[in-house]
Formats: structure tokens, C-alpha cells, sequence
């Protein structure tokens, strides 16, 4: 009996391990197209920034990352003052046996559409001159984010290409996550661009095509996310982080991500499912965080594969954020959205060319929420102190410190505002936030 159960226990410490790491473990063959159906999938995220006491901190309108310079973007001729939440990076792919034409939808009741590619039929805010070319830049200012859309197709200007159809995508950088965007299975799709991407303005010539493996569409939000966090307090050493936090949900969500980040180290938690509210003590044991990314790439490509995704859409869209979401600086959660807070939030129709019924798409959405602890907003204000009242070097250093912020500089700017008495110091936090408001 004793040799026997020394001959399993090598084997019983392996099952306890696997179920142990099951969310860092990559799925070797995952879901994958079947080569014979007709499949649209969509895949996209919502990001907001909120404060140590749950308030959602308003301005998140840059990127981390520019996009390529293809993109078509409202900013070109317009000025958008930022919201939240960011709706980032969905993207539209078509699966099909044969060639097709099909024409979509996108509305934003509470946003407004920024960002896209292919060239649309029509977009929310988008101005023509009488040549069709988007408006030069004349100082408007959109300040009221509701009833934003984007249209593509129609008069059959959206086509599905046949599988191994000749493509002619538009170069990227090899180190664009556009890039990872592309490495799916998905058909070529083809635009036939009457409006916004004409030939030099001559009505008469024939109309541009672009082609791309997937629709993309950015945009700007006003309304609030399911998920709230509220962090109590936070520890950081040189090997282990802990905080403790409160996170609440109005509806359940699914497949969590808890992702800490400082100074070349990391260290995540995953939680199945989350409903309510629940009390979290956070204890992570840190590593370098180029092998926390790697991980973590895994991790969320094994459980976004299981919301309908194919393994390679869902490994897509691990990787697009691993230059951002898993090295950005701070705490943040990232989970899955309920489907039907996706559809009230952005309803999507796709449609095939001569019939009357919607084509069913499956559609995963990750909410990224930034949190901010009493901890750090302490910093953040000693530094927007320094920086107003400080001698030559403390400025320059602030300065340094303020700008390390990235893309979050406005939200947490904003924070500073409502935490500091100090006149000088909101002052100068509001002719900081003018000038980010200046920046695309």
C-alpha cells in the first residue's frame, strides 16, 4: 500500500498543480473556424478610470498607442471632449466558404463614434466638403457624446472576398499590434468607397477600394460600467503586492483579471465569475513582467476562447494588449461584459445583401477598469504640488512624474482637483488639463 502510494503521489501533485494554474495554461488547439459556415465574430473593450472611492474620473480620450496613419479618425476635422468610458479597439471579422456582400451597423446611443477603417458609408459628426473629402479642421468642439453610428455597405460596397482571394492590405509597422489583429483565419473584406475616399475630389472618377481581414471602430462614451472597484489600501514591496479592495457588480461578469504593475514587475489573479459585491484581499507574489506578460497572454486567450471567440481571435486580442494593459503602472481588473450590457450599450446589426434577416454574431467584450488607491493618489498629488509651488528641479521632476501618467494624465488630473484645497494646485491642474485637451 505504501509503494503504491508513493508511485502516485508524483501523479497527485501534478493533477492539484494543473487545476491550480488551469488560468495561466493555453489551450494547445482552441475553437477554430470549420472552413464551411458563415461566421461574423466581434471582439472589442471598454476602458474607465476610477478613483480610490469608486467615482469615475472623466477624460480618457488618447491612446496608448497612434494608430496607423490609414485609420480615418473624426479628430482630423473635430474636437472631442473626452468621457468615459473609451470604447477601444472592436473589430469585425467574416468567415465564409464563398465570396459575399453584406452591409453593418454600429450605434452608440450614449458615444460617439471616433475612430475607423475601412472608409464608412456614413459616421456620426463626419462633414463633407462638396468634393466628399472629410472638412478641414475649423475649431468645433463636440461636447455631447449620444447617437453615434457608423455604417458600412449598402449599394453593395462592402464584399466579403472568397477565401485565398488576392489581399492588399495596407503596411503596418512589424511591431504594431495592428499586426496581431490580421494573424486570424478570417476572410478579406473590400470596401467600395463612394464618399469619404475619393480620388482627389473628382466626383467623376471611379470609386477607391481598400481592403482590410476586419472592420475597426474606436469611440467615446457617457454612461457607467457594470463593475466598480474601491481600493482600502495597497502595499508595495520589491516581491509581493497587497491591497485590499472592494469590487461590486450589478450584474454578474465572468473570467476577471486582477493585473498589478510597477517598476519592471507584475503579478495577476484570475476569479472565475464575480456577482454582487465581494471583499478582496490581493496577494501577489511579483515577477519580472516580461514573463507575467507571457503568461498572461495564455491565461486570457485559454478563457476568452470558451465566450464563443476562436483561439486565434481570442489570441489576437490577448496579444494587442500586451504592450498597454500588461505594462501600464498600477492596479487594474479586466473582465468579460455580459453580452446583453453589450448590445443595449452598442447594437450591432449585420445583415447579407438581399436578405431580410440579421446574420447572428458573436460578440466578446472586456471591460479594463483602472484603480487607484489612497496610496497612490497621495503621490499623485504631492507631485501636482511640487510641480505648481516647487523650486526648478522639484518642477522638473514633477513634471517628469506627471507625464510618465501617459493617456491617463487627464482622469488622474481630474482626481487631484477634487482631492486638494490648495488654490495654487487647481490652478495649475486646470491649465494642465487645457493643454491635454489640445492633444489628439
Amino acid at each position: 500500500m505504501r509503494s503504491l502510494l508513493i508511485l502516485l503521489l508524483p501523479f497527485l501533485a501534478a493533477v492539484l498543480a494543473a487545476a491550480d494554474s488551469d488560468a495561466g495554461r493555453p489551450e494547445p488547439r482552441g475553437p477554430a473556424w470549420d472552413g464551411k459556415s458563415f461566421a461574423v465574430h466581434e471582439w472589442g473593450t471598454f476602458t474607465a478610470v476610477q478613483g480610490s472611492n469608486g467615482v469615475v474620473l472623466d477624460g480618457l480620450m488618447h491612446e496608448e498607442r497612434d494608430l496607423p496613419p490609414f485609420v480615418y479618425d473624426l479628430r482630423d476635422s473635430t474636437g472631442v471632449t473626452g468621457y468615459s468610458p473609451k470604447m477601444e479597439t472592436p473589430v469585425i471579422y467574416f468567415y465564409s466558404p464563398t465570396e459575399r456582400r453584406v452591409s453593418v451597423e454600429v450605434k452608440f446611443p450614449r458615444g460617439a463614434i471616433t475612430q475607423w477603417y475601412p472608409a464608412a458609408r456614413r459616421v456620426n459628426h463626419e462633414r463633407r466638403n462638396e468634393s466628399c473629402q472629410p472638412a478641414p479642421p475649423d475649431g468645433r468642439v463636440i461636447t455631447s457624446l449620444q447617437d453615434g453610428f457608423v455604417t458600412w455597405g449598402g449599394w453593395h460596397q462592402l464584399q466579403v472576398l472568397a477565401p485565398g482571394a488576392p489581399a492588399r492590405l495596407p503596411q503596418v509597422d512589424a511591431d504594431d499590434p495592428w499586426v496581431f489583429a490580421r494573424d486570424v483565419d478570417a476572410n478579406t473584406l473590400r470596401t467600395f468607397n463612394y464618399t469619404s475616399a475619393r480620388h482627389g475630389g473628382d466626383r467623376t472618377a471611379p470609386p477607391r477600394t481598400e481592403q482590410e481581414k476586419f472592420l475597426f471602430y474606436r469611440g467615446l462614451g457617457n454612461f457607467h460600467m457594470p463593475l466598480v472597484g474601491k481600493v482600502q489600501s495597497e502595499q508595495a514591496g520589491t516581491k509581493r503586492y497587497r491591497a485590499d479592495l472592494l469590487l461590486e457588480t450589478q450584474e454578474p461578469v465572468t473570467h476577471l483579471f486582477l493585473i498589478w504593475v510597477r517598476d519592471g514587475k507584475s503579478g495577476y489573479r484570475y476569479i472565475p465569475a464575480l456577482e454582487g459585491s465581494r471583499r478582496i484581499s490581493l496577494d501577489l507574489e511579483l515577477r519580472a513582467s516580461e514573463l507575467c506578460t507571457k503568461d498572461l497572454v495564455g491565461a486570457l486567450a485559454y478563457q476568452l476562447s470558451k465566450t464563443g471567440l476562436y483561439y486565434k481571435e481570442a489570441l489576437a486580442m490577448a496579444r494587442t494588449w500586451q504592450q498597454g494593459y500588461f505594462q501600464d503602472e498600477g492596479l487594474r481588473v479586466l473582465y468579460v461584459l455580459p453580452r446583453k450590457f453589450v448590445d443595449a450599450e452598442l447594437p450591432l446589426r449585420v445583415q447579407e445583401d438581399g436578405k431580410r434577416e440579421p446574420v447572428p454574431v458573436v460578440r466578446t467584450f472586456v471591460g479594463r477598469l483602472e484603480l487607484l488607491s489612497p496610496e497612490r493618489e497621495r503621490v499623485m498629488v504631492r507631485a501636482v504640488r511640487d510641480y505648481a509651488s516647487g523650486g526648478a528641479e522639484a518642477r522638473a521632476r514633477a513634471r517628469g512624474t506627471i507625464t510618465e501618467w501617459g493617456r491617463f494624465a487627464a482622469p488622474y488630473l481630474s482626481r487631484v482637483q477634487a482631492l486638494t484645497e490648495d488654490a495654487t494646485v487647481k490652478s495649475e491642474v486646470a491649465a494642465l488639463l487645457d493643454q491635454l485637451k489640445l492633444r489628439r
